[in-house]
């Protein structure tokens, strides 16, 4: 996890990808939308290709490059949908507006998936027990989420 906050925990990074999975990829789309300094945004970018989640591809104009979702980058799909579900719902201010993402193929409105027991039953924070994988045996990890 403190790797991957080191990543997806920069301020720019999500909004960066958000824009991304919305369909931007041109670097003064990014600029544009987002109001970041052109030095920001070429920094991040390049953190993020390097880092395996942004492809940079040329577009033949004079070493400019465009900028897609790698497989690793659209993995990130279901986290950034429930991320921006918990904002609507926890973070929104009179007068924000929210968005709606949707299924290009069904047209039917996109939402995070739900956490639920193969008897409907919703799964709840209380509910989880937090174990090593199996590739990282190290039964210290082994703990239930108290209630706050």
């Amino acid at each position: 996890m403190t790797r991957t906050l080191a990543i997806l925990g920069e301020r720019w990074t999500l909004l960066i990808l958000r824009e991304a999975i919305h369909g931007l990829v041109r670097f003064d789309q990014f600029e544009k939308s987002l109001g970041i300094s052109p030095t920001t945004l070429s920094r991040r970018l390049r953190a993020l290709v390097r880092q395996g989640l942004l492809e940079g591809r040329d577009t033949g104009r004079s070493g400019r490059q465009s900028y897609h979702l790698t497989e690793r980058g659209r993995a990130l799909l279901p986290a950034y949908i429930a991320i921006k579900d918990w904002a609507e719902q926890w973070m929104s201010q009179p007068g924000d507006t929210g968005t709606v993402l949707t299924d290009r193929v069904t047209q039917r409105s996109i939402a995070a998936p739900c956490l639920v027991r193969d008897d409907g039953s919703a799964i709840v924070a209380e509910d989880v027990v937090v174990s090593a994988s199996p590739t990282h045996a190290n039964d210290s990890l082994t703990r239930r989420m108290d209630r706050a």
